[in-house]
C-alpha cells in the first residue's frame, strides 16, 4: 500500500453504524466521543459525520460520505499522530480505517456556514 502525504483533514472509516447515524441522541454522543478522543492528539477545528436526509431532499455533496467521520487538525503532524493511534483500532467491533483527505474535499463535503447578517441597527426610541 502506498503511503498517504499528511494533510490536516482525517476520514475515518467504520465508525458509526446507519442506526447510529439515524438516532439524534447517540449521533451526538458519537460526535462528542469522536471530538474528545481526537483532541488527545492535537486542536480538533471541525468533526463532521455526513447524516442520511429524507429521499424528498435533493442530494447533497456529503451523501456519498455518510457513514465516514472527518475530522480536522490544526496541524498536519497533529493529524499524523491521530491517525497512528486509530487506524486499525476496534470501536464497537468495528475496525476503524484512518486516512488522510485534502481539505478543500472536507469544504465541498461540509461547507463553512455563511457569515450571520448583521443586527439590524436599532431604531431610535420615539419621543
Amino acid at each position: 500500500m502506498a503511503q498517504q502525504v499528511a494533510t490536516t483533514v482525517l476520514s475515518l472509516q467504520n465508525m458509526v453504524t446507519m442506526a447510529e447515524l439515524e438516532d439524534d441522541t447517540v449521533y451526538e454522543e458519537v460526535l462528542d466521543d469522536t471530538r474528545d478522543e481526537c483532541s488527545k492528539f492535537g486542536k480538533v477545528t471541525a468533526c463532521f459525520i455526513p447524516r442520511p436526509h429524507p429521499p424528498s431532499q435533493p442530494a447533497v455533496p456529503a451523501d456519498e460520505h455518510i457513514g465516514k467521520v472527518f475530522v480536522a487538525f490544526e496541524t498536519a503532524v497533529e493529524a499524523t499522530a491521530c491517525r497512528l493511534a486509530l487506524n486499525g483500532r476496534i470501536f464497537s467491533g468495528r475496525t476503524v480505517n484512518a486516512s488522510f483527505i485534502e481539505p478543500s474535499v472536507l469544504e465541498k463535503i461540509n461547507p463553512p456556514a455563511p457569515p450571520a447578517a448583521p443586527a439590524a441597527a436599532a431604531a431610535p426610541a420615539a419621543a
